[in-house]
């Protein structure tokens, strides 16, 4: 009672301002507020930076291109240059934030190498590595191993501890750490650069790796004749079998066509 009568007596208008009184304690209770954010809200910022900048890097270096041929032979260019035919169901990787000249694949795949002496190009497939400076050539990898088959320069196929350089025309394959040379074929990348090349090749060789490209059965009662001769994607295998009969003076049987 005594404090009421004490307000009552000394208030004058004026005096005591409760909406002024209201908006000074909004005021200081936002400041106290805020004091702790104005210093620690930079160093968050530069946390959540540091994480977005973290995330992104592992995201980087986990990024791969790849390329892949599901049903029809497909070719692709690389970031170096280089140009990859892919047979189908085969698959390239390509990280190239690591080493834009360094590959691994599955399948059958043609490499032709943009050259660069000072980055060789690597291909990797399980259990063996195959490593060139400009070149072209095929690798196959299967549930046997790897095989590469050289069509210009040359080429390091490595396995383990063992490794073997193959130049124009040789094939080795790799498994299980070693490397082992295999009879050349006259034409092993023809599905990729539909064409064929035969130095003094026996016509019975011929014929066979013509029936697998073109999907059909070829014989002769001359398969021991030499022919030296290129057909390139332009030719059919009509034509094909025409120029070879008229350069040798042979007959050559189709199973679909009969005799030509």
């Amino acid at each position: 009672m005594d404090r009421i009568n004490f307000v009552l007596t000394h208030f004058k208008e004026g005096r005591f301002d409760a909406r002024r009184a209201y908006r000074r304690f909004r005021a200081m209770a936002s400041d106290h507020v805020n004091a702790w954010p104005r210093w620690w809200r930079p160093a968050v910022l530069s946390l959540s930076f540091a994480a977005i900048a973290a995330l992104l890097f592992f995201r980087w270096q986990g990024a791969v291109t790849e390329y892949k041929a599901i049903d029809i032979v497909q070719s692709f260019t690389l970031k170096d240059g280089s140009r990859v035919t892919l047979a189908p169901g085969s698959t390239l990787v390509l990280r190239a934030h690591r080493n834009p000249r360094a590959v691994s694949m599955s399948g059958k795949v043609y490499f032709e190498v943009a050259h660069d002496e000072a980055h060789p190009f690597t291909v990797d497939v399980p259990g063996a590595r195959v490593q060139v400076l400009g070149t072209r050539f095929q690798v196959l990898q299967d549930s046997l191993g790897s095989r590469v088959d050289v069509t210009s320069g040359r080429v390091r196929l490595s396995c383990g501890n063992a490794s073997e350089i193959l130049t124009a025309g040789q094939s080795a394959s790799a498994s299980a750490d070693t490397v082992v040379r295999l009879p050349s074929t006259p034409n092993p990348s023809a599905w990729a650069t539909k064409t064929f090349v035969y130095e003094a090749e026996p016509l019975g060789e011929v014929l066979n790796e013509l029936a697998a490209y073109f999907g059909e059965n070829l014989s002769t009662a001359s398969p021991g004749r030499l022919l030296t001769a290129k057909f390139g994607a332009e030719e059919s295998l009509d034509e094909i079998i025409g120029l070879i009969e008229s350069a040798l003076g042979v007959s050559i049987t189709r199973e679909s066509g009969g005799t030509k």
